[in-house]
């Protein structure tokens, strides 16, 4: 299976107006002919590097589960 690996920080919009920096990571690929997509992202304030670290593994784990299977 063919995947594009992303990562980075998106701007988050919040109820109360300000924006908050997320981290997210994901993979786009196909899969039987149809598109699809993995995403995690973080979603504390702190953006701990602890959190932006069991997302990223979380993410490349669900990701090579797919891989595996296909």
């Amino acid at each position: 299976m063919e995947t594009n690996r992303f990562e980075g920080y998106f701007d988050c919009p919040s109820s109360d107006g300000s924006i908050n920096d997320r981290y997210i990571v994901g993979y786009t690929f196909f899969a039987k002919g149809e598109p699809g997509y993995l995403l995690g992202t973080v979603s504390s304030n702190d953006q701990e590097e602890r959190y932006i670290e069991e997302v990223t593994k979380t993410v490349d784990d669900m990701i090579k589960t797919l891989r595996d299977v296909e």
